[in-house]
């Protein structure tokens, strides 16, 4: 009767959106007392290459045949699993090569334009303020931007084949973490629906038997103000009921109606194959996690100067200082003042890149945009 549902051909579609992630995390930090019982969910924040992006940019012209999907680098960002950060000289590499990418792809400059335009809503632009050294040299100067913007923000490497960053100290990501990433934020979904899912029925089915209870306690109140010779005929009504043969046969029948009833056994159908799903989800998210653990470099402490930069640049408008707290601390940042907000306010205060827009809202002071 039972059969497994594996995920690639799950019938939950909705669990499969893993663009329905950030709701799902939303809706758990709503619910902070519950959170240990959720898994963890992996985000990367890299700085990512022209030549990463000319890549995105060649499959939207030359490999996609349905102008609405996605490539695995687009969801894993819509998931929120990646974060990319570029500096504003990358818009000057592409444009430069837009004529280029519309020749090797067989599409039209106005095309690779207009695929530009949009994709650039899924990149946070940032500009670097520290310039090139006069006393180092570099393996490519023109790459120091990229340098630059992984030096300055909450980021963990850059995401790039160039050799040149790596022989300029950055830490780079130089395989294809695409699909992983995009596997990982499909199973996580799934993963974290279920959880969320069971944590609420968790709830509800308390608050429910807390309303049978009191039920039953006003049942029992009221059948104690009965006078005696009506409680006794009641209670020999119900001896009766479960003694009697006919009673007993009758009750039978009902509960082996409802339990071999279609609408009952797809329920129990259900039921069996969101837990094989979930599990298998759950082994697909640690193999994923575990992968891309391996290609990513560590994430180094960084100092919160570094922190309010990312959450500044990812939002791309001003943050009120709880809502940066809350997004700092969310990106992994750790700390155990209590009053946190404030020497979060003196960090930012003493940080010319920052600016107070209005009272107890901060942006960066240079324009940036994040989709």
């Amino acid at each position: 009767m039972f059969t497994k549902t594996s995920l690639s051909e799950c019938r939950f579609d909705q669990f499969l959106r893993s663009d329905f992630l950030p709701q799902l995390l939303v809706l758990k930090e709503m619910f902070p007392a519950l959170a240990p019982f959720f898994p963890q969910v992996l985000q990367l924040r890299l700085v990512v290459d022209a030549d990463r992006v000319q890549g995105e940019l060649r499959w939207r012209l030359q490999r996609r045949r349905n102008p609405a999907a996605r490539s695995a680098l687009h969801e894993a960002i819509d998931a929120g699993v990646l974060v990319l950060f570029a500096p504003r000289y990358v818009i000057h590499e592409i444009e430069k090569h837009l004529g280029e990418i519309a020749d090797e792809t067989g599409a039209t400059v106005a095309d690779a334009k207009r695929e530009w335009d949009l994709f650039q809503g899924c990149l946070c632009f940032y500009s670097p303020r520290s310039s090139p050294s006069l006393i180092e040299t570099y393996a490519d100067i023109n790459d120091f931007s990229y340098l630059a913007t992984w030096s300055e923000l909450d980021s963990q490497g850059v995401y790039t084949k160039d050799r040149h960053l790596a022989a300029m100290g950055a830490p780079v990501v130089s395989v294809l973490i695409d699909t992983h990433l995009r596997e990982y934020a499909r199973a996580s979904t799934v993963q974290l629906a279920v959880k969320v899912g069971s944590s609420f029925s968790m709830v509800i089915g308390w608050e429910f038997l807390k309303i049978v209870y009191k039920l039953l306690v006003q049942c029992l109140r009221g059948i104690c103000r009965l006078p005696p010779a009506a409680q006794i005929g009641l209670g020999a009504v119900c001896v009766l009921s479960v003694t009697h043969p006919k009673s007993r046969a009758m009750l039978r029948e009902g509960w082996n109606a409802v339990a071999n009833s279609q609408p009952f056994l797809q329920f129990c159908d259900a039921i069996v194959n969101l837990g094989l799903l979930a599990e298998e989800a759950s082994l697909l998210a640690q193999s994923r996690h575990d992968y891309l653990k391996a290609a990513v470099p560590v994430r180094e402490r960084r100092p919160l100067l570094q922190h309010a930069r990312a959450v500044c640049v990812e939002a791309g408008e001003s943050l009120s200082l709880q809502e940066l707290e809350r997004r700092i601390r969310r990106g992994g940042y750790v700390s155990r003042s209590q009053t946190f907000r404030r020497y979060l306010r003196r960090v930012l205060a003493s940080d010319a890149s920052f600016v107070e827009v209005a009272a107890g809202h901060w942006t960066l002071r240079t324009p940036v945009y994040c989709a």
